[in-house]
């Protein structure tokens, strides 16, 4: 235990003094006493079935003086027929007459002691009979009392043994960033600046050179960027994660597309057609037709601002450097907005080619909803990525990345396995 102390007192005065933290170290070992429980419950096991065995034999013993001193009774003797009742009935004067006067129990055992049986122990039949029963009864509540006992509360001294013990170093940061999932996230520090530069993000002492920001999406995920924000790692994602509505359609879509890949449902056999739009939805997350009404919507929300735009400087609420430029925007976002419709457009099927793919995407996501739970485990295989796996032999994938477009940490799914 000393070197326990001494390595810990290292590491807690080069923290506090300043030092540099060893982060390169994964792991101390040291020695350490400890009980040896296998050994201990051992002995306890053993002391048990002595106990047992002893206060059986006095049961048994008991039972043999009351067979005795019943057979005496019963045919009246007034001597003993053998040494050893002899003793059995000392024993049992000894026990049951001891409340008694004086005088009575000199004579039973002066008449004992010449082999012969006193009347006086006849009297007292009745009396001495009521206590057998009792202390037998005794005898077993102080076996169970014994049974119950915790084999710490029996092994006196409790046996030890030297085991290594072998202490993760919380400071150790290794290139799969497994550090990331040993942090308290409750005990980050703050930091907002507003110059040079206008930051809002939280800091951990130990780790310095990286920013903690919290998913604006999930409130308990943390996002863990470097100096210049590049995505470095993000926290193991846990059963509040998988409630939420974007996990478990991101999910859907990547068994959507493991389904498809292996031909579920024979679709290798529908018209090409079919296939293209369900392979289509299989690969982007979104069917033709809704990233097109997505695209519109859109559209449609440009629009309205370059409406409001010209009336604004209609309205000389705006200069015309300003107007000019903001317009040159929506003139560039407009122009690359068309274009994707445009390109929709060109792929968008049948009405009947949408519905027979949609029913068959519905279907397969159907029946893969229950694989999704919340007893799914996840693993860190880097920084970004994760495998999920669920008790039944579900293993996804999962990979974070930083999409531009919402200014946000997304997820891409990837099916290892699908299992039962």
């Amino acid at each position: 235990m000393r070197k326990v102390f001494l390595l810990l007192s290292l590491i807690t005065e080069m923290f506090c003094n300043g030092q540099e933290v060893d982060t390169t170290t994964p792991y101390y070992e040291y020695e350490e006493e400890v009980i040896d429980t296998a050994q201990a419950v051992l002995r306890a096991n053993q002391m048990r079935e002595e106990k047992r065995q002893q206060i059986q034999n006095a049961i048994n013993e008991l039972k043999e003086q009351e067979a005795l001193l019943k057979t005496l009774k019963e045919k009246g003797q007034k001597k003993a027929d053998s040494a050893e009742d002899i003793k059995r009935l000392k024993v049992i004067a000894e026990k049951f007459l001891a409340g008694k006067d004086t005088r009575t129990q000199e004579r039973v055992m002066q008449s004992l002691e010449k082999g012969k049986i006193h009347q006086d122990f006849y009297k007292e039949f009745l009396r001495i009979s009521w206590r057998f029963p009792v202390e037998e009864r005794e005898l077993i509540e102080e076996k169970q009392k014994y049974d119950d006992l915790d084999y710490t509360q029996l092994v006196s001294p409790l046996p030890k043994k030297i085991i290594t013990v072998r202490k993760d170093n919380p400071n150790y940061i290794d290139e799969n960033f497994h550090w990331v999932d040993k942090i308290d996230f409750s005990r980050l520090e703050h930091k907002s600046t507003t110059y040079p530069t206008k930051e809002d993000y939280y800091y951990s002492s130990i780790h310095p050179q990286y920013k903690f920001i919290q998913d604006k999406h999930v409130s308990r995920r943390w996002i863990v960027y470097d100096q210049s924000y590049n995505l470095i790692s993000v926290s193991l994602p846990t059963s509040y994660d998988y409630s939420y509505e974007s996990f478990e359609d991101g999910m859907l879509n990547a068994l959507v597309k493991y389904d498809y890949e292996h031909d579920a449902y024979n679709i290798s056999q529908e018209n090409a057609a079919v296939r293209k739009y369900v392979e289509y939805t299989a690969n982007n997350g979104k069917s033709v037709d809704s990233k097109l009404a997505s695209a519109e919507l859109g559209q449609a929300f440009i629009d309205k601002m370059m409406a409001e735009l010209r009336r604004r400087r209609a309205a000389g609420r705006m200069s015309q450097e300003e107007f000019s430029k903001q317009l040159q925007n929506y003139n560039v976002e407009t122009a690359k907005n068309k274009k994707n419709i445009a390109d929709l457009r060109k792929q968008l099927p049948t009405k009947d080619v949408i519905e027979r793919a949609n029913n068959y995407i519905r279907q397969l996501r159907q029946d893969n909803r229950d694989r999704i739970t919340r007893e799914l485990k996840a693993t860190r295989i880097d920084g970004l990525t994760v495998l999920l796996q669920s008790p039944k032999g579900l293993k996804v994938q999962q990979t974070g990345y930083y999409d531009k477009k919402e200014n946000a940490v997304e997820w891409k799914y990837l099916v290892i396995e699908k299992g039962s």
